[in-house]
């Protein structure tokens, strides 16, 4: 179920597209084999950014995954308890994953740095 890391083109909710490496192998069963034709974007994912993401529980149900799904589309299209089939090519061909819980894109705050000016102890 595990795969290699490979590059892919995560769309966020504003439209912005950057580069993200995430495992091959669950990051296709969920996005439906992403398209490998999409440039990847020289941008990495910030830092502040929290990807969108679907946990699913394996077919026996001992193991959940949280994985990153890379378009909004795709997200809206999945549905509750979805069942998530591996395609025809995939090493895990034939089995079910079960969607266990979906998770927005999270963006956290970059704190400022500046100096306020007010007399707050931090002058020597």
């Amino acid at each position: 179920m595990a795969g290699s890391l490979r590059w892919f083109r995560y769309v966020a909710d504003d439209g912005t597209a950057y580069a993200i490496n995430r495992d091959e192998s669950n990051t296709e069963i969920v996005n439906l084999v992403a398209d490998t034709t999409a440039v990847i974007p020289t941008a990495v994912l910030p830092k502040n950014l929290t990807p969108r993401s679907i946990r699913y529980a394996t077919p026996n149900g001992q193991a959940t995954r949280d994985i990153a799904v890379l378009t909004l589309a795709r997200y809206t299209a999945i549905n509750g308890v979805t069942a998530i089939t591996a395609g025809e090519g995939d090493i895990d061909s034939g089995f079910t994953f079960t969607v266990r819980s979906k998770k927005g894109e999270k963006i956290s705050r970059i704190p400022v740095t500046a100096d306020s000016g007010k007399d707050d102890g931090d002058n020597p």
